[in-house]
């Protein structure tokens, strides 16, 4: 059912979304792009996951979405910097009391970008907004670069082309 609501919102996603998210059930293993990873997960996930996920586990991923969702875009305030950090700290120390707990058996849970998260805000402020600084640049060029890649027997000659 949750996979079914996702890909029931596709038709009013603008096509300047790139690629909106698919059903997850059906092609989340199965060459899921980024883009749709993130408009799943920050753009969706708020109105998704209400529905499925108890009160203080949602209220817990929508400060890492909230967070997120101000860095990453084109411009930032300071006081949505602070914002921003402050989502995240807050995250980041639920996320130890739910589930890490301090228990040495739970240390699996906590990954490296989890701690990252603390230090998104401060890189924001010295490389600038994530908008600029994502892999999502250099994988719509990469995709453009292999649309010009046109002929099976040479197929740079219409790349080299197009760059000349």
């Amino acid at each position: 059912m949750h996979g079914k609501v996702v890909a029931d919102v596709t038709p009013f996603f603008p096509s300047s979304f790139h690629h909106p998210p698919r059903n997850p059930a059906e092609k989340i293993s199965s060459g899921y792009k980024a883009t749709e990873y993130f408009h799943y997960l920050f753009g969706l996930g708020p109105g998704i996951f209400r529905a499925i996920l108890p009160s203080k586990y949602w209220k817990h991923l929508c400060k890492l979405i909230c967070g997120v969702r101000i860095l990453v875009q084109r411009r930032i305030t300071g006081s949505q910097l602070r914002e921003a950090h402050s989502q995240l700290v807050q995250f980041v120390e639920e996320f130890e009391n739910l589930y890490y707990q301090q228990r040495v058996d739970h240390i699996h849970f906590c990954r490296p970008c989890i701690h990252t998260l603390l230090h998104a805000a401060l890189e924001v402020m010295r490389v600038g907004p994530g908008a600029y600084t994502t892999q999502f640049t250099m994988e719509r060029t990469i995709g453009n670069l292999g649309q010009e890649i046109r002929q099976p027997s040479n197929p740079f000659a219409n790349l080299a082309q197009c760059a000349v």
